[in-house]
């Protein structure tokens, strides 16, 4: 059997809030594995990873990641560590028009930097608001593990109006 935390289950079993017989008979092999923000260089790799296992699932196609969105991916500290990695990757390859991701196509807090807005289509308010609108969706739902209940609470609206939305932005409703 293999277990992970983030905790450290020495401290807890000497302050009683984690079982001593439970501790040593997982703590057999100890593997501390460091978290992304200690080893950049294994993100990009982790993330063409996961990239080529959604290839072969779901999305059937296989995507590239731009120079410009390596660096975002490799200079943000990660502290969802691996599962927040996937869930980025998932909610950009989910709304991604091409093959390649770009800077721009990841989240706003990765990267910092504003959408270009030298094409007209890109200013209009109401694209501006429905993209600001699905990517607040998409946040809420991997910050919830895709509990709608729980993401329609985040956003401050009723459960069917998530739904209502999550069909409009094309967001998948399974998970």
């Amino acid at each position: 059997m293999i277990a992970a935390t983030n905790q450290n289950l020495d401290q807890m079993v000497s302050e009683g809030k984690f079982r001593r017989d439970l501790f040593y008979r997982l703590n057999v092999v100890l593997l501390r594995i460091p978290s992304l923000k200690e080893r950049r260089d294994d993100i990009i790799p982790l993330a063409r990873h996961i990239l080529g296992e959604m290839a072969t699932g779901a999305t059937g196609r296989q995507i590239e990641i731009g120079r410009e969105a390596e660096e975002a991916l490799t200079t943000y500290d990660w502290p969802g560590n691996g599962r927040e990695l996937a869930n980025v990757l998932e909610r950009v390859a989910s709304s991604l028009e091409g093959d390649a991701i770009d800077v721009h196509h990841l989240p706003f807090h990765l990267h910092g930097r504003h959408t270009d807005f030298s094409d007209p289509e890109t200013v209009k308010l109401q694209r501006v608001r429905e993209r600001a609108e699905s990517e607040a969706i998409r946040y809420a739902l991997a910050a919830s593990r895709n509990n709608k209940a729980c993401a329609a609470e985040m956003l401050g609206i009723h459960r069917t109006l998530l739904y209502k939305k999550m069909s409009k932005y094309k967001i998948p409703i399974q998970g």
